[in-house]
C-alpha cells in the first residue's frame, strides 16, 4: 500500500471516529437529560401517590380499633393551629374544611389538613407527631405539599 493511499485510508477512519465520538456526546447529553426527567417524574409520582392517600384518609369515617394514627397515617381537616408554641393543632368535627391558609406559590386559600401518626412505641412512652399543610399547585402547575406546623409529642 503506498503512503497517500495510507494516509486516505488513516485521514478517512479519523474522520469516522470524530463522528462517532459526537454521535457519542450527543447521546450522553441526551441519555442525562432522560435521567433528569426520569426522576421528576418518580418525584411527582410520589406526591400525587402521597395526595391520594391525604384524599382516601380525609374520606374515612373510622380507623383500625379506634386508635387514629396507631397504625397508619390519619388525615383529618384543621379547625386551628397554634400561632406559637406546641399546644395542638385541633381538628374539625365533623370532618370538614374549616381553617384556610394562602398558598406561598399561587396566594390561593386552600383549607389545612393534619396528619396524626404514631412514630414510635413502647412501653415506656409513644410519640407522635401531627404535621399541618396545605395541598395546591406550584408555579409550574404541579401538585405541592406545604407544610405549615410540625409538633411531636410523647405520652
Amino acid at each position: 500500500m503506498e503512503k497517500e493511499e495510507f494516509y486516505k485510508k488513516f485521514l478517512g477512519l479519523n474522520s469516522q471516529k470524530q463522528s462517532l465520538e459526537k454521535v457519542l456526546k450527543k447521546l450522553e447529553k441526551r441519555s442525562e437529560n432522560l435521567e433528569g426527567n426520569i426522576e421528576n417524574v418518580k418525584g411527582d409520582m410520589e406526591i400525587l401517590d402521597t395526595i391520594g392517600k391525604v384524599l382516601e384518609g380525609l374520606e374515612r369515617k373510622k380507623y383500625y380499633h379506634d386508635y387514629p394514627g396507631k397504625y397508619e397515617t390519619a388525615y383529618y381537616f384543621v379547625k386551628s393551629m397554634p400561632e406559637v408554641g406546641f399546644n395542638d393543632i385541633e381538628r374539625a368535627r365533623p370532618n370538614k374544611p374549616t381553617l384556610y391558609e394562602p398558598c406561598p406559590s399561587c396566594k390561593k386559600e386552600m383549607p389545612v389538613i393534619m396528619s396524626y401518626e404514631q412514630t414510635y412505641d413502647s412501653p415506656g412512652g409513644d410519640l407522635w407527631e401531627t404535621d399541618a399543610f396545605i395541598i395546591c399547585m406550584d408555579k409550574s402547575h404541579k401538585p405541592k405539599i406545604t407544610n405549615l406546623v410540625k409538633l411531636f409529642r410523647d405520652y
